[in-house]
């Protein structure tokens, strides 16, 4: 296997760890979008899930699950969380 072709692999490896949550807790697609806006990273969500998660609140089947990860991200989350109740 050539050397440019291994970071390709782990990367693969990350992002299956890191979807492997949104499975295992059975999150729809809409509600891991909100789970990633509002992750610890330091910076901000990029603006086309910011874009993407403002429709999905024009739609009524969408809506009810938009809101409720929201409100479970703001209310339920641990003080040492603080960064994403603040993105919320």
């Amino acid at each position: 296997m050539p050397l440019f072709e291994a970071p390709n692999i782990t990367l693969k490896y990350i992002f299956i760890l890191l979807d492997s949550t949104n499975v295992v807790m059975n999150y729809t697609e809409v509600e891991a979008k909100v789970r990633e806006a509002t992750n610890d990273d330091s910076w901000g969500p990029h603006g086309t899930i910011m874009a993407e998660i403002a429709r999905y609140t024009y739609t009524y089947e969408h809506f009810p699950e938009v809101m409720s990860m929201l409100w479970k991200r703001m209310l339920h989350e641990n003080r040492k969380n603080w960064r994403r109740i603040y993105k919320v």
